[in-house]
């Protein structure tokens, strides 16, 4: 990546290639305009073009250039709070969708791993979370009877049971998460960015998103003006020259139809940009 092959180590050895991108150059109309090529834009870009939308996808580097193509590929549910602590803050019903929805997460990466045929080693084995003396052991109890009254297919191994599975005796138990697994993650970046180009979505990379601003007061509008990044440069305070290529990203009534929530736009001399290109709600 980058022409470094120090950029992104094992992952870029062992990834297949991202799909043929070129940097954005003139002017185009779209329905959506997502700025990011991580799992988020990638995911946003395949499931609005698989519903019909026109979509340009506007990346600053290259695909999984960012987080999506440097973690260490863990597929997890839900979060590190205790399940009980979600509903307390969001009170019972907000925090329930949301535990759902954690809860689910895996199973939506692998769907879509499955369904488009993505190669990036999946592995669905389920995770451990080990503890770390009879404290973390007695944390992990609560988290297992939390999601276990949620009908999560969690368990609770001892010092044993752990040691048979990692080999080691340095954990007083863990916790085992079949919902969970691990995926080559630059791989899946790149396989989401290839599906969906194959749904229709257009990607571009080297191209940085520098302004945003609302044209219309009537439609909320994004002009973006994206400057050429060139190769071993990262965007970030690159003075590289500016091409004036700009996007209009127009939210009409098939946003609506395809679950994306207006909430938070802002019309005004205050326009967001991050508020107006990411989903916020799923209907």
């Amino acid at each position: 990546m980058l022409d470094n092959a120090r950029s992104h180590g094992l992952w870029e050895l062992t990834a297949p290639p991202a799909p043929e991108t070129s940097g954005l150059k003139g002017s185009i109309r779209v329905d959506t305009a997502i700025v990011g090529g991580g799992y988020t834009g990638l995911s946003a870009a395949l499931h609005l073009a698989e519903a019909g939308a026109n979509v340009a996808l506007l990346e600053a580097v290259e695909i999984g250039f960012g987080g999506a193509g440097r973690n260490v590929g863990l597929v997890n549910a839900g979060m590190w709070v205790m399940p009980d602590v979600l509903g307390d803050v969001l009170g019972g019903d907000y925090g329930e969708r949301l535990l759902e929805l954690l809860g689910d997460a895996p199973k939506l990466v692998f769907d879509l791993i499955e369904r488009h045929r993505i190669e990036c080693e999946v592995e669905r084995a389920g995770t451990l979370h080990c503890a770390v003396g009879l404290k973390g052991l007695r944390e992990l109890e609560q988290r297992v009877a939390q999601w276990s009254r949620r009908g999560a297919p969690v368990e609770l191994l001892n010092a044993a049971d752990t040691a048979a599975k990692i080999g080691s005796s340095a954990y007083a138990g863990s916790l085992w998460d079949r919902r969970a697994g691990t995926i080559q993650p630059l791989a899946y970046a790149r396989g989401l960015a290839r599906s969906a180009v194959n749904a229709g979505a257009k990607i571009f990379t080297r191209s940085a998103v520098t302004s945003a601003s609302a044209v219309s007061p009537l439609v909320p509008t994004v002009a973006t003006v994206l400057r050429e990044v060139p190769p071993g440069a990262t965007a970030v305070g690159n003075p590289a020259r500016v091409l004036h290529a700009d996007v209009e990203a127009r939210r009409e009534d098939a946003a609506a139809k395809m679950g994306f929530s207006a909430y938070g736009v802002s019309q005004g001399d205050d326009f967001d940009v991050r508020l107006l290109l990411i989903p916020l709600q799923m209907g």
